[in-house]
This record gives structure tokens, C-alpha cells and sequence, in this order.
């Protein structure tokens, strides 16, 4: 399975100690796991839009995605968060590592992500946006006469 592959490799690279595994979080949990973390990182290969990129920014926890799918309509690239190129995982490193070396620079993050999500998962303005949708491709049948 996926989680002994990640285990050997975790093993075979010497990072038993680097590595911590939570299981499963509630949502009390969680809030307070993003909330205690310096860098939240998406390296997903395939995304649409990522719940958890949405729910670190929202937060305020800098974040370190993929640029794959949606995750662009998320976030900017040097403004909100960072954004690597799948084919380039030595970036994913250095942007986690730029993070922790430049505090002022994930305090930006974190401050810029929390205002882009407030307004990108606002749940009135998208109910609104949802209900608009819906309206403009409804179809009214007739009854033939």
C-alpha cells in the first residue's frame, strides 16, 4: 500500500525522526493543527480545488502547493503562498526551507491568505454566485398548448 511505501522511504532516508504521523483528526483537532504549523504543503499530482489548501489559508498557515488543477484560483504565487511545478520537487524544498528561514515572510503569507480565502470562501457571495448559476442555465418547459 502507499503508507508502507512511505514508511520504507521514511526509513531508508533517515527521516524516523523528522516524521510524525497524526491518524485521523477531528475538526477541533485539526483547526488546532493548522493553527500550530509554520507551513502547510499540498504536493498533490491531481487537484480540482483543494479543501485543505482553502482551509490552511483561512487560517492564516502559509502554504506550499503543487500547480496542478484549481489550486491557481486559490492562491498567488508569491503573494499568498508558493506554487512549484510537480516536475520540481528541489522547489517544494526550498520554499519550505525560505519559510522557515524568513519569518516576516510567512507572517506576509499568512495575513495575505487569510484575507484572499475570507473572500474566495465567503459562504453568501458564493450561494449567491451558486443560486446565479443555476438560474442562468434553467431551462423552463412549456406545456404544448
Amino acid at each position: 500500500s502507499y503508507q508502507l511505501y512511505i514508511a520504507r522511504l521514511i526509513q531508508e532516508l533517515g527521516l524516523r525522526d523528522n516524521v510524525k504521523f497524526l491518524g485521523s483528526l477531528d475538526a477541533t483537532a485539526m483547526h488546532d493543527r493548522y493553527l500550530r504549523t509554520h507551513v502547510f504543503v499540498s504536493p498533490s499530482t491531481i487537484e480540482n480545488s483543494p479543501n485543505s489548501v482553502g482551509e490552511a489559508m483561512l487560517l492564516g498557515c502559509p502554504v506550499v502547493s503543487s500547480n496542478v488543477g484549481g489550486v491557481t484560483d486559490l492562491l498567488e504565487h508569491g503573494e499568498e503562498g508558493f506554487l512549484y511545478q510537480t516536475s520540481a520537487p528541489y522547489m517544494l524544498a526550498w520554499y519550505v526551507r525560505k519559510l522557515f528561514e524568513d519569518d516576516d515572510l510567512a507572517i506576509g503569507f499568512s495575513r495575505a491568505a487569510r484575507k484572499r480565502a475570507a473572500r474566495t470562501h465567503d459562504r453568501g457571495t458564493n450561494l449567491l454566485s451558486l443560486l446565479r448559476i443555476y438560474d442562468s442555465i434553467a431551462i423552463t418547459e412549456r406545456p404544448a398548448s
